[in-house]
């Protein structure tokens, strides 16, 4: 059953139709073998925001994890990442992946790229995460008493390279989770029926398919529909802004050309226009408890007036409520040369000396309330 269908637009650039194509072909593959399995999910481009959890760094919980797709059924899953390749991809006895490309026009190149057995593993934990974390829980109590976790459940990490590209592994590689897309529906079809066929007593799963995480998971249809809603609200499509279109130059002829001039009446004279000012931005308020005639200094970070000027390789603004450090202006206000801070007290000075071209002005723009500098 197709949950998440397939709706990525085709992009117009070279290299990222290519990748548009290779995730397009596969999901082509998944549905023709599964969308008509009523407990077989199906989620294309699932993006999500990573689940908070405890003891992690906050900084770590703002990101994304994209899952090109995601093959659910009641005894596990598998996360098949695409992968575009016209010529070879190749991965060394370290771990360590190359692909080989070229164009039509005879162009080509190799590069290095991340591991995309590690990444679909990264978007294996992460859902995971994601699922354990859910409330209220989307697994049913094992028998009544202990909550079910998906800690133990088995997500196959695949990844699927195209029709015309070649892998070659070095041999003491084991990579038989990278084929080409058509194989990748039956390998997940071949993982169905080995759990099936180890279905045991109350329906739980002895699975034991070589290689694979063992498991105790036999989903019912109601837990499978909690997954599945319980996904589509956390998908989070990737929004573009629109481009803002170009405003297009005139043509020299168009350019040259003379506006005709309004017609006006015989008996009424041309009204004037006066010319207006454009208005300047209001100035942010100074410091209450600042002298007179010094600079409006404020925190470019969070617009905060609460702020010392202090002394970190070069004299900078360090703001009292978040911390961080912003730049001084050093043009002279009388010349706009570059200035020179000096400190004196809790006072600070721009001083334009006149030996590096200045006017010699020197000018107080700023007094620290506490004298921390």
């Amino acid at each position: 059953m197709v949950i998440l269908p397939f709706q990525a637009a085709a992009p117009t650039d070279p290299c990222a139709h290519a990748g548009w194509e290779a995730e397009q072909t596969l999901a082509h593959f998944l549905d023709r073998e599964f969308a008509n399995a009523r407990n077989i999910l199906l989620f294309h481009g699932l993006r999500f925001r990573r689940a908070i959890v405890a003891g992690r760094a906050p900084e770590n919980t703002d990101d994304f994890t994209q899952i090109d797709h995601l093959i659910l059924h009641p005894h596990g899953g598998a996360i098949a990442e695409s992968k575009s390749v016209s010529g070879e991809l190749k991965v060394d006895a370290l771990g360590q992946w190359t692909r080989t490309w070229g164009s039509r026009s005879g162009r080509h190149g190799t590069h290095r790229i991340f591991s995309p057995i590690e990444q679909a593993k990264r978007q294996r934990r992460a859902l995971v995460e994601l699922l354990d974390l859910a409330e209220p829980p989307l697994l049913n109590k094992l028998l009544g008493v202990a909550q079910s976790r998906f800690g133990g459940f088995p997500i196959r990490a695949l990844v699927a390279i195209s029709e015309r590209g070649e892998f070659h592994p070095a041999k003491s590689v084991t990579a038989k989770d990278v084929m080409k897309a058509d194989q990748i529906p039956p390998a997940v079809r071949a993982d169905i029926d080995a759990a099936r066929a180890g279905a045991g007593f109350l329906g739980l799963i002895r699975s034991a398919v070589a290689d694979r995480e063992a498991t105790t998971h036999n989903l019912t249809p109601a837990e499978l529909e909690r997954i599945s809603a319980y996904l589509l609200a956390k998908h989070t499509p990737l929004t573009l802004r629109p481009r803002t279109p170009a405003i297009k130059a005139p043509r020299p002829a168009e350019a040259a050309a003379p506006r005709p001039a309004p017609a006006t009446s015989p008996t009424q004279p041309t009204p004037r226009r006066e010319a207006v000012a454009p208005a300047k931005p209001p100035a942010p308020p100074a410091r209450p408890d600042a002298p007179a005639n010094l600079d409006p200094l404020v925190c470019i970070k969070c617009a905060s007036m609460k702020i010392e000027v202090v002394y970190r390789r070069d004299y900078c603004i360090l703001c009292a409520e978040c911390q961080k450090y912003t730049a001084l202006g050093l043009a002279c206000p009388s010349c706009g040369q570059r200035t020179r801070i000096r400190k004196q007290g809790k006072s600070f000075y721009r001083d334009c000396e006149r030996e590096q071209g200045g006017c010699g002005a020197s000018t107080l723009f700023w007094v620290n309330a506490c004298g921390h500098a």
